[in-house]
């Protein structure tokens, strides 16, 4: 069977023009009706055109002395080429905060040379308030917080920041992904962590659960309205395929057309609005290989 499936794949190949795909065009984008808005996801939310928000005396900074942290909020949409100017003027980008906003480490004088760009809205200081969830601004008591660095920073010195402040490391996790150091501290003292510069976000520790304990099944099953009991709820499982040895493959070609792209930056990375096409007959391939697997 599998040996009659492969010649079917040549043959398919064989008449198949397999890098023959439909022209690409470039779709508009259009920036944001509240082009102006930063949003945080602890309630903070200003608009630039009026300057940053009225936030707690122990919560913000005047200025950054030196080097430190700072918001650059960018006239969307944005392109490459403007994050690529921004990066030449000696800027690093850290990452990204809607609407069209980069947080950037450098000087001052970085800073200042951003101002100048005509594709920069608005900079501003990345401030402690920034850096908290909702539920810390009024906490009190003693609580396990989990607390994310910036990449670019040392997770054991910033740690070492904490412990001088008179809280208790647990645990550090120093990853090129993620840095994260969870400590166990006096909530009503968590301004202090949030005064650290290379500190980019605390919030209270959790236990980890399953965002989707049903996906097991559905992705072996499909969807029904109840949940079907074993075996019947894990097909492949019971089939004796536990991943074990076992190649796989999944390949989507679904596309919207006429689909406007907003841009979005993920992990410091930030490209220009493009489309990408995946042909049909490369999707077919993909699944006839996977069934020879």
């Amino acid at each position: 069977m599998k040996f009659c499936v492969l010649v079917l794949v040549i043959v398919y190949l064989g008449a198949t023009d397999i890098h023959r795909h439909s022209s690409v065009k470039q779709c508009p984008v259009f920036p944001d009706e509240n082009s102006t808005v930063i949003s945080f996801s602890n309630g903070i939310v200003f608009d630039t055109r009026n300057g940053e928000p009225d936030l707690p005396e122990n919560m913000s900074i005047s200025n950054n002395q030196i080097e430190g942290y700072y918001l650059i909020q960018l006239k969307g949409p944005i392109f490459k080429e403007y994050v690529d100017e921004i990066r030449t003027i000696g800027l690093k980008v850290i990452g990204y905060i809607p609407k069209y906003t980069l947080i950037v480490y450098g000087g001052h004088d970085g800073i200042l040379a951003a101002k100048e760009k005509a594709f920069v809205q608005w900079t501003g200081i990345f401030q402690p308030a920034y850096k908290l969830t909702k539920e810390l601004f009024d906490a009190k008591g003693h609580d396990h917080v989990v607390i994310q660095t910036s990449p670019i920073e040392s997770v054991t010195e910033i740690a070492e920041q904490i412990r001088k402040l008179g809280f208790e490391v647990i645990r550090i996790i120093d990853h090129d992904l993620c840095k994260t150091i969870d400590v166990y501290i006096d909530l009503e003292r968590v301004d202090k962590i949030a005064q650290i510069t290379g500190v980019l976000w605390i919030q209270l520790w959790t236990e980890p659960t399953f965002c989707n304990d049903n996906c097991q099944w559905v992705t072996q099953t499909g969807w029904y309205s109840s949940v079907p009991s074993n075996p019947g709820a894990r097909r492949v499982w019971f089939s004796g395929v536990v991943g074990a040895g076992v190649v796989l493959s999944t390949t989507d070609s679904a596309r919207l057309q006429g689909m406007i792209q907003h841009l979005a930056i993920v992990i410091m990375m930030a490209w220009q609005n493009r489309q990408r096409y995946i042909s049909s007959t490369l999707s077919t391939l993909h699944l006839l290989l996977f069934l020879i697997i």
